[in-house]
């Protein structure tokens, strides 16, 4: 649901500025590409690409797959196990879970590393501030945002991640941001709710003791917070972010 919900917000997979390197024979690679749903569609529209994902977890297909695509299990903060200058783009999308935010420099190192010279890095990540709704109305988010605040995970990296493209010496930096309905404006702001609520339910079994609930209050705080962002049109800001590998000076 998450791919779809952010494929329909931006209108696609990709940033227009990337697509001149989807050419024949281009290289492309995912990193924590989770269950890989973006390669998938990725190798459809571009069969004569070679794309690769990369995950700590063997979540992606193994067997029925496009033959433009190959997946490894590895585990990005030890590094990316290709050599430099070896894809035209890297990718990396809904991360804001996965580390914290001390990884994300060597993260985006490893990832110019691997580009080659006028290749792309595209990020996609959330800025998980739920905009309209009052604090009070809900207080079970701002918990679940301090409890990660306070294990080292930025909430808002996606406000924050063209500074990581600009701090590892990729150029030409570009970024946008785009809105997503929380529970009202048709089908985005369905999956949106349903991508949230799934994320948070998901979660309850370890998370809700943590932050002061049973799970069966957490659960309704959850399902509350939904219901009244419906009635203010509350939303979401998910942030995108590209930059150019520059080539060696001459």
């Amino acid at each position: 649901m998450q791919h779809y919900m952010v494929k329909f917000v931006f209108d696609g997979n990709y940033e227009p500025q990337v697509k001149g390197v989807l050419k024949k024979d281009a290289r492309i690679l995912d990193v924590a590409c989770g269950s890989a749903t973006w390669i998938l569609e990725m190798a459809t529209e571009f069969p004569e690409c070679e794309f690769h994902g990369i995950d700590i977890s063997p979540i992606f297909p193994l067997e029925i797959k496009p033959v433009n695509t190959n997946f490894t299990v590895a585990n990005v903060l030890e590094g990316i196990p290709y050599s430099d200058n070896h894809f035209d783009l890297v990718s990396m999308r809904m991360t804001i879970w996965c580390w914290n935010d001390d990884y994300w420099p060597a993260i985006l190192a490893e990832m110019y590393r691997v580009v080659k010279p006028g290749g792309y890095v595209q990020l996609l990540e959330p800025d998980d501030t739920l905009w309209r709704v009052e604090p009070e109305k809900q207080e079970v988010w701002k918990r679940w945002n301090r409890w990660h605040t306070n294990i080292g995970r930025d909430v808002h990296i996606g406000r924050r991640i063209y500074k990581f493209i600009q701090a590892s010496g990729f150029e030409s930096v570009q970024r946008r941001y785009m809105s997503t309905p929380c529970n009202w404006g048709g089908p985005v702001g369905q999956l949106c709710r349903e991508t949230w609520t799934g994320l948070m339910m998901a979660s309850a079994p370890r998370i809700a003791r943590l932050i002061g609930y049973s799970e069966k209050e957490f659960e309704a705080e959850c399902n509350a917070v939904v219901e009244y962002s419906k009635s203010v049109q509350g939303y979401f800001n998910f942030h995108v972010a590209t930059g150019r590998k520059p080539f060696p000076a001459a």
